[in-house]
This record gives C-alpha cells, sequence and structure tokens, in this order.
C-alpha cells in the first residue's frame, strides 16, 4: 500500500468514527424526548462500531504496520517485501537452538516478517516470541522472549557452529535448563576479556572448530555496541542468523492522529546494517 492510499484510508476511518460520535450525542439528546430513540440509536451505535469501525480500525492498523516494514528493510534490501505469511518457519527458529524454548511447537510463535536480498543473500525477519518453563528452587517458572529473529543465507558454508549470547537475553536459569537437555552444547570457558567481563556465554558443540575468525567476533561486537537491545549471534554452516531482544517490527499504531512520513519512514530495524555487514565479514573471513 502506497503512502497516499493509507492517508486516506486514515480519513476515511475518521468519518466513521465521526459517525459514531452523532449516533451517541444522538441517542443522549433523546434520552430526554423519547427514550424509545435512545434505544434504537444506542442499538445503530453499536452495530455501527462492530461491523465497521472496528474491522477497519483493525484494517489500518495492519495495513500501517505493514507499510512501515516494507519502508524499514528497503533501506538495506533489495526486492524488499513484508510477507503475508511468516517468512522464517519456527520449526527452524528452534533447531538453531539459541533461544530456550518448550518443546510444544507454540512455543515459537512467529508473526510480522519480511523477507529482501543484499548480494545475493536472502535476507528474512520476523518477530518472535519464545515461552520456556523451567524450575527454581523447585517452583515451576515461565519465561516469555521477544524480539526480532533476523536469517541471511550465506553463499558459503562457514563450516562452524557457533551460539553467542550477549547479557541479559535471557535468564540464567532458563539457560541451565535448555543446556541440561542439549547436552552437546557445551560452554566455552576461554573468552576473549570484552565477551568474559561482558556477561556473554559461547555454546558450540563437542569436536567443533574453536571460535570464530577476530575480524567476525570485532563485528559482532560493534553490533552489540551500536544497540541497547540485547542480542544473540547464531554461525551454522551458510547460515547467519541474529536475534534482538526487545525489537519488534509490528508495533502499535496511534489511529488518532493522521500518519506523517517521518513516521513511516521511520527505521524500525537499525540494527539490520550492522548485521548484513557481519555477513560480508563471515565471507570474507573464509577467502
Amino acid at each position: 500500500m502506497e503512502k497516499e492510499a493509507l492517508k486516506q484510508q486514515y480519513r476515511n476511518l475518521r468519518i466513521l468514527y465521526f459517525v459514531s460520535l452523532i449516533l451517541a450525542t444522538g441517542a443522549l439528546i433523546c434520552y430526554f424526548i423519547d427514550k424509545r430513540w435512545t434505544l434504537v440509536l444506542l442499538g445503530a451505535s453499536i452495530v455501527h462500531h462492530l461491523l465497521l469501525v472496528r474491522p477497519r480500525s483493525k484494517q489500518y492498523e495492519r495495513e500501517y504496520n505493514h507499510l512501515c516494514i516494507e519502508q524499514t528493510l528497503s533501506r538495506y534490501l533489495q526486492d524488499a517485501t513484508r510477507t503475508a505469511s511468516p517468512a522464517i518457519d519456527p520449526e527452524e527458529i528452534r533447531k538453531a537452538r539459541l533461544i530456550p524454548a518448550n518443546a510444544p511447537k507454540s512455543s515459537v510463535y512467529c508473526f510480522e516478517s519480511g523477507r529482501g536480498n543484499y548480494r545475493g543473500r536472502t535476507v528474512r525477519a520476523s518477530d518472535v516470541t519464545f515461552t520456556h518453563s523451567f524450575l527454581v528452587v523447585d517452583k515451576k517458572r515461565h519465561e516469555f522472549v521477544t524480539g526480532t529473529w533476523v536469517s541471511v543465507a550465506l553463499e558459503k558454508d562457514t563450516g562452524l557452529d557457533w551460539r553467542l549470547l550477549g547479557p541479559h537475553v535471557v535468564a540464567q536459569p532458563s539457560l541451565a535448563e535448555m543446556l541440561r537437555r542439549e547436552k552437546d552444547l557445551q560452554r566455552l570457558a576461554e573468552l576473549p576479556p570484552w565477551m568474559s567481563e561482558g556477561g556473554w556465554t559461547v555454546l558450540r558443540p563437542e569436536g567443533n572448530p574453536d571460535l570464530p575468525h577476530s575480524m567476525v567476533l570485532k563485528q559482532i561486537r560493534a553490533l552489540a555496541e551500536s544497540t541497547k537491545c540485547p542480542l544473540s549471534v547464531h554461525i551454522q554452516g551458510n547460515q547467519l542468523n541474529v536475534f534482538l531482544v526487545h525489537r519488534v517490527l509490528g508495533q502499535k499504531v496511534n489511529i488518532r492522529e493522521a500518519p506523517r512520513d517521518q513516521w513511516l519512514a521511520f527505521d524500525r530495524l537499525p540494527e539490520l546494517s550492522g548485521i548484513l555487514k557481519l555477513s560480508d565479514v563471515l565471507v570474507n573471513s573464509l577467502e
């Protein structure tokens, strides 16, 4: 949807709200004249809201978010588009074993998403919520983690299988519970000073190569320092995944104010530039 079409949709929605106001005012006036008409107008107001105002409001919010997502992805990607269905399969995210999640498929839920291309690489982004249950002092606790998952398909196999979790991504008891289940994943004890002092956790299957190239770690550090969002990085084969906690593509829409160009152009995923640069560094480190 184009900006002008969205603005026209907003104007039409405001007209519907104005009609609702007229019906409510008429019902109030009729209360002092003929209460029978009050019931008629109240009924008409409710029907008008349920059949017209509410559906059109929801549609406007969806179209607003869809346009903003496309505007954001178009800053960095070619052929960027918002996808009607999740661009990333929840099972693919679960198999990455980067963020703890319960066994049922519903514990990883994807919603607003989009995709595009960067230098021949397919890039997908999706809002994701993880649900995980774990025990703390014999009491069952539940953790819900929401953020944006970005996946980049590299043209080369990195030969790596790494999970680098920054501080404050998940609760430590939740991570410990995941590691009890995933027994082949091991913590790396010796980390660069900026990682060990910063509270990073690095996981790899036993027998995998050492840490990625120093250039890759340098770019991960730059990415982490460029955002206030806690992040985790997953590198496996030809796949690069980055999860940004608290970053969401689909945001709440204020329907009380007309859409402005600067709001529609607001970058909802500013970290994408650093993620794409990380994919460049990964590929170059293999040469």
